[in-house]
């Protein structure tokens, strides 16, 4: 049997989503199940021997069956299962029939569904599998017309998080992908339903804007399926692959401060994911910065989730640098010509008011930035990690990392180089400190003159525990000693263990919701 991954793909059909990710998959070397409703709607891959044509209709259960038994049968596993088919529905929901919605449910939620019960069994035998479903932006940011497609996306998103804990036990991968305006062929989908749909009448006077609802993904500025495809691929076979220079987000300590031509963003690295710069892309040009702060608002409403407010800050050639505060209560405030947030903050408005000085430029609000930023995570037990920063302005957005280490600072003042055993000792002081507000055991690694590279773990109850050769903690660790059991190797060179290091927290990052942001 060939080691190569076997996918399988829903919606195969040439010009759309579905069709990207299968070349994208078949371009790593995988092996490619393709289906579709039609096998003349794949005509193209049919002499491309890295692809299997399967005819498939999501919305039979005989279909599916005999479909997911045709691969087993061929291939003896399903690696992958890309739950991508779909289709649109379009028009206002008071009068839309209750028969077109029901069609777009039982293709894009009970079709996803029908597919995830028939390969589940067989990925639970294997205690191995990915199972991947497709939401969409629009779930997030939720717009008239299309109230039905939403819903059916939005209703992908909570089975996609309720499935990734359920079938973590069984070592199965769950992973929600949100797409954005991505160049494809499902306007034909909404073009047909919405042709299908009766007059209106209480919306009459809409006809027009009802119909360019259809067209609204399909923009000259849209994504084209062949980029978000290869991207998307490349970050499912390896986690630690994704472009991390397009990952927003924003931590416990935050910061956003203007300089003489832009902004500059900073925070620490304990983050929560931004959906905003996917739900901007769906304007098909560039947003202002209040727009964006409303729509971060929009996004927020579940307040009594939030546990701290959220700064926007931006560049548009309308007004320049802008920073806007979205506090709990729901409001939009400009801040000029800075702002600071998040549970770190309560230690920085001595050091801003001390420190900030008008007119500074690029490079002097970026140092000061990383500074404030430190000094919250050495006094704030809930921030910590590396320092962030996002500098915007007319050239575009950069992004910079930055240590945001205390224990160095606090090490510094010995006047010489500290054994490991020395710093663990001083982290174990600083966490007794703090234990109160501790959620998890803390890991000191390095390495020394006299004992060469040790690691050693502090846990919540204030010993210190040599450990050797790794150490694993936080709430990620629970997913991880079965893959260090499996993929340890003694004797790793620094390149190989590096890369373990990034599989490993890419793992716990993927399963674990408390876990986030980058590597």
């Amino acid at each position: 049997m060939s080691d190569k991954h076997v996918v399988l793909i829903t919606g195969c059909s040439a010009g759309g989503i579905g069709h990207a990710l299968a070349r994208a998959f078949a371009a790593e070397n995988c092996l490619v199940v393709a289906t579709s409703r039609s096998l003349p709607s794949m005509a193209n891959l049919e002499h491309d021997k890295r692809f299997f044509l399967e005819e498939l209709d999501v919305s039979s259960d005989h279909s599916v069956k005999k479909a997911v038994s045709n691969v087993l049968e061929n291939f003896g596993r399903i690696d992958i299962l890309v739950n991508n088919a779909g289709v649109h529905c379009v028009g206002p929901l008071a009068e839309i029939p209750l028969s077109a919605i029901e069609t777009t449910f039982n293709t894009n939620i009970y079709g996803s569904l029908r597919l995830i019960q028939a390969v589940v069994p067989h990925m639970v035998n294997r205690r191995k599998g990915m199972i991947v479903n497709m939401g969409s932006v629009a779930a997030l940011a939720p717009g008239p017309w299309g109230g039905a497609y939403t819903a059916s996306k939005a209703t992908i998103h909570a089975l996609t998080d309720t499935l990734r804990l359920e079938l973590a036990p069984f070592g199965i991968d769950v992973v929600n992908v949100v797409p954005g305006a991505i160049k494809s062929n499902i306007e034909n989908s909404a073009i047909a339903s919405h042709d299908r749909m009766p007059e209106w009448k209480l919306y009459k006077n809409f006809e027009e804007a009802i119909r360019a609802r259809a067209y609204f993904s399909q923009r000259s500025k849209s994504t084209p399926s062949e980029e978000f495809a290869k991207k998307t691929v490349a970050a499912l076979i390896d986690p630690s692959m994704a472009d991390l220079s397009s990952l927003h987000s924003m931590g416990n300590t935050i910061i956003g401060v203007t300089y003489c031509g832009g902004v500059i963003l900073g925070s620490d690295s304990r983050t929560s994911t931004d959906h905003v710069r996917y739900h901007l892309q769906s304007l098909g040009q560039p947003a202002t910065v209040k727009l964006a702060a409303h729509l971060v608002r929009q996004i927020s409403h579940n307040k009594n989730m939030l546990q701290t407010g959220m700064i926007v800050g931006g560049w548009d050639k309308y007004e320049g640098g802008k920073i806007y505060e979205v506090p709990l209560g729901g409001a939009i405030i400009e801040q000029q010509p800075y702002a600071i947030g998040g549970s770190g903050s309560s230690y920085l408005h001595g050091f801003f008011d001390q420190q900030w000085k008008e007119g500074m430029t690029k490079d002097d609000a970026e140092i000061f930035v990383v500074k404030a930023v430190s000094l919250a995570i050495g006094h704030d037990s809930a921030s910590g990690g590396v320092v962030q920063t996002v500098i915007l302005n007319s050239e575009g957005v950069k992004r910079n990392f930055y240590h945001g280490d205390y224990v160095r600072y606090q090490l510094q003042s010995l006047g010489q180089p500290a054994t490991v055993k020395f710093a663990a000792h001083l982290v174990r002081q600083i966490s007794y400190n703090n234990k109160n507000m501790l959620q998890t055991g803390m890991i000191v690694g390095g390495w020394d003159k006299y004992e060469g590279g040790k690691i050693y773990e502090v846990p919540l109850g204030g010993a210190i525990i040599e450990q050797q050769p790794y150490a694993i903690g936080g709430s990620g660790s629970s997913y991880l000693h079965g893959f260090f059991d499996q993929q340890w190797k003694e004797g790793m060179t620094k390149d190989d263990a590096e890369r373990f290091v990034v599989k490993a927290e890419s793992l716990a990052i993927a399963r674990d919701s408390a876990s986030g942001g980058v590597v």
